[in-house]
């Protein structure tokens, strides 16, 4: 019994095409042409020590947090717990009724409604502002070594590199951290940090 090789068959390719453009890159640098989907493109990362804005000692948050605690406590190195959960219940107090308008109708009415809901959005904002927020700057401006809040900043920042990728921007940065407190004066060098900035 004779037995035949069936013929192969030739598989079709996909076909790329490319519409017939032009483009003109010689007045460019550091550029990535990008063709198809799914591409993830790494430019040359750049190498260049630049000096950026360090934190300032005069900053509003941290004047207004100094003043608070040594209003409320008379030192920068007491705890700030209870603070945080005050400035977290009064903001679901105000935050609720804020945020489902039917509250206010009920209560007020409908007649001075804006009136009152523009109270309200005005008060939630100081809470979330002179309450939540100066209480997450209180920890992350805690010194290691001495506890004083409000004291530990940053106070140089150098750029050491910068990459641009094609779906994210990322920064390498060298910071040196400080504590206001003169009786401390502990201090940290060369402190690497990495941030990534999506890309929109």
């Amino acid at each position: 019994m004779s037995t035949k090789k069936k013929p192969k068959r030739n598989r079709a390719r996909p076909e790329t095409r490319i519409s017939d453009s032009t483009f003109d890159v010689s007045d460019s640098t550091n550029t990535a042409m990008i063709f198809g989907d799914r591409n993830v493109v790494t430019q040359k990362a750049i190498s260049q020590r630049i000096e950026m804005e360090a934190d300032d000692d005069d900053d509003l948050t941290i004047r207004i947090g100094r003043w608070i605690m040594l209003k409320l406590f008379g030192t920068l190195k007491h705890g700030m717990k209870w603070y945080g959960l005050v400035s977290v219940s009064l903001g679901i107090a105000v935050g609720v009724p804020t945020v489902y308008s039917p509250l206010l109708i009920q209560t007020f009415g409908e007649t001075n409604f804006i009136w009152v809901w523009g109270g309200f959005a005005l008060l939630l904002a100081a809470i979330l502002y002179f309450g939540w927020l100066i209480f997450v700057d209180s920890s992350s401006t805690t010194c290691p070594r001495c506890g004083w809040k409000f004291s530990w900043l940053r106070t140089k920042r150098v750029l050491t590199k910068h990459a641009e990728l094609s779906d994210r921007e990322v920064r390498n940065y060298e910071s040196t951290y400080s504590c206001t407190n003169p009786s401390c004066g502990y201090k940290r060098e060369n402190v690497r940090e990495i941030i990534e900035i999506t890309a929109p």
